[in-house]
């Protein structure tokens, strides 16, 4: 098999979070985003014009955010919580919102899999009901640190797969 790891990670072709394949998501795919680490620099007297250390003070997280566009009661019970009447299809929420955790993994067409060991999930809606667009969940999911200690995300090349389980 010829070497397809050109360096490039595009495409969004799978979702998993929890264990649950997410439908379709909006053209835009997956955003990256958090907040960016926040540093504090240290100054001397005797360095007037010069920095002497600069400190880490707040880490920061990596986050990623997309909008679900295949809503339907599966749809809402992956990304909200909350149960589906197997007989009816109707969804009920749950009587409180909350994030939800569990690992994620970013499969994309590029051949690269990106492993989250523990994210947290957390929802609402978003779009329009109308004749230009559709009923939408808004999604946030933010990379946290794994019970281990270990490492909070992983990638793998093409051609690497991720241990399953």
């Amino acid at each position: 098999m010829a070497n397809t790891n050109n360096d490039f990670i595009n495409g969004l072709d799978q979702f998993i979070f929890n264990g649950s394949e997410f439908g379709y998501i909006s053209e835009e795919g997956l955003q990256p985003g958090g907040d960016q680490p926040q540093m504090t620099d240290i100054r001397a007297a005797q360095l007037q014009n010069a920095i002497v250390k600069t400190l880490l003070t707040t880490p920061g997280n990596i986050q990623f955010t997309f909008a679900l566009v295949q809503t339907g009661s599966k749809g809402f019970k992956d990304s909200f919580g909350g149960t589906v009447d197997p007989a009816t299809g109707v969804y009920s929420a749950p009587a409180k919102i909350a994030a939800m955790e569990g690992p994620a993994t970013i499969k994309c067409f590029s051949g690269h899999t990106i492993v989250i060991p523990k994210a947290s999930l957390t929802a609402n809606l978003a779009g329009a009901i109308n004749i230009t667009d559709v009923l939408r969940i808004s999604c946030t999911i933010k990379v946290l640190t794994p019970d281990d200690g270990g490492s909070p995300f992983q990638i793998y090349p093409p051609g690497q797969n991720p241990p399953q389980g």
